[in-house]
């Protein structure tokens, strides 16, 4: 969807928002995966996705803050 303003002071404007909507119109896109290969030791190969990371990265940020939360507590209560 363009503006257009139909005055004829915005005539080459009006043209060149016409031809980039055209243009605009083209473009498609199409969804992919992040895939890291990589070999096994035994030369077979691994496939990670970013899921897979991000599982684990929330896994070990989730153990983290049991951490941060005993040792907080642990404190106060070493204060009592």
């Amino acid at each position: 969807m363009v503006m257009m303003n139909p005055s004829l002071e915005n005539f080459e404007f009006c043209i060149d928002t016409g031809s980039f909507a055209t243009r605009c119109k083209e473009i498609t896109t199409s969804p992919t995966a992040d895939v890291v290969e990589e070999k096994n030791e035994d030369g077979s190969i691994q496939e990670d996705t970013l899921a897979s990371d991000q599982n684990n990265l929330k896994q070990q940020i989730e153990k983290i803050k049991f951490d941060i939360k005993y040792a907080t507590q642990k404190e106060y209560e070493q204060q009592l």
